[in-house]
């Protein structure tokens, strides 16, 4: 089951309401595709794109029934039966989302994460498979670069899309099919529990020839903080010790080999003793795992700064633990078991 995410609702405040412009109401079922936009800007919010249509285009309503602000916020402009303006003669079958961002390289982790939960929960409403996505600038009779990616980059969305889904993988609308390797994907803080008898190869890298270093076994779970998509599969990075480690969890459109959960919001405390533990980096990676995680990053190093974690098997008389009882002391992060010890 997807889940719904926030969404703030406007569509009694947006441009041209209560009409629907030149298009007749159309069925739900007259929906064959998701499209991504980007705004072309990144300062603005939807109320000034809505006067500048009004007021440019003479418009009568907007272009996008949601918008994604640069937090991530996702707004509700119209009702699916309404034809948007979004994508001249393909709008009487299409959907519209569009991100405040004017290339791909800016658009911010909130929005980029924002978007994938929003066209999912939109394609499991109305029952559209991960391949049916499509950019702006794929629509017949568009000419722009909207919304910032290639072809190929879109494709590998729709794969992963198609992999959320638990569908087939998706070719290019307009090149020949495959699967892409897109290499990394996105920073996502979860833990995934391997549920297949022969267990799961671990590597050292995304790929099928990297090192084999382990074997996750059915049972077992790890804290993982990255997606990859590589060599047809879908990988996740996670950390132990000072060592980053991948995991294939399926290959790209089929199930998954376990089950994926959420992890509950944590203190700065246990995000710290992650840190220690290898889980989340170090450098550049570590600050964007931690801010895309929506932890506060400064905070999360001095507590970091303060402690020192210690593998269980090399704990030595001298060290000082930091709480009183083992639960304050001790904690177990991907098979590997630290002690919390003073500096």
């Amino acid at each position: 089951m997807v889940t719904k995410p926030n969404i703030i609702d406007r569509r009694t405040s947006a441009l041209g309401y209560p009409g629907h412009g030149i298009y007749p109401l159309r069925n739900h079922s007259a929906i064959k595709y998701i499209v991504w936009h980007y705004t072309g800007t990144t300062g603005s919010n939807i109320v000034s794109h809505e006067q500048y249509w009004r007021n440019s285009n003479g418009w009568d309503i907007g272009g996008y029934h949601y918008y994604i602000d640069r937090n991530g916020k996702i707004f509700q402009n119209y009702n699916w039966n309404v034809c948007t303006y979004g994508a001249g003669n393909g709008n009487p079958y299409t959907l519209h989302i569009s991100v405040e961002a004017s290339s791909k390289d800016n658009y911010t982790p909130a929005q980029i994460k924002a978007r994938e939960e929003l066209t999912l929960w939109l394609m499991s409403q109305l029952g559209l498979s991960g391949d049916k996505m499509r950019g702006h600038k794929e629509i017949p009779g568009n000419s722009t670069s909207c919304p910032g990616y290639s072809v190929n980059e879109l494709t590998s969305f729709r794969n992963h899309l198609s992999a959320r889904l638990g569908g087939k993988a998706s070719s290019s609308p307009s090149a020949g099919s495959g699967v892409v390797n897109t290499g990394f994907l996105k920073y996502e803080y979860g833990k995934f529990t391997c549920t297949v008898n022969e267990g799961i190869v671990t590597r050292d890298g995304a790929s099928l020839k990297a090192n084999k270093i382990g074997l996750l076994k059915k049972g077992e779970s790890v804290v993982y903080t990255d997606v990859h998509i590589e060599d047809g599969f879908v990988w996740l990075r996670y950390g132990v010790g000072t060592k980053d480690q991948f995991l294939p969890v399926r290959e790209v459109g089929k199930d998954a080999w376990g089950t994926f959960a959420e992890v509950p919001k944590q203190s700065n405390d246990v995000i710290a003793k992650e840190i220690l533990s290898g889980i989340w980096g170090n450098g550049k990676f570590r600050k964007a795992r931690i801010e895309n995680a929506r932890y506060d990053y400064n905070a999360v190093q001095k507590r970091v700064q303060e402690l020192k974690a210690v593998p269980k098997k090399e704990v030595k008389p001298a060290d000082k633990p930091i709480g009183k009882t083992k639960d304050d002391n001790e904690f177990t992060i991907n098979g590997k078991t630290y002690v919390v010890v003073e500096k």
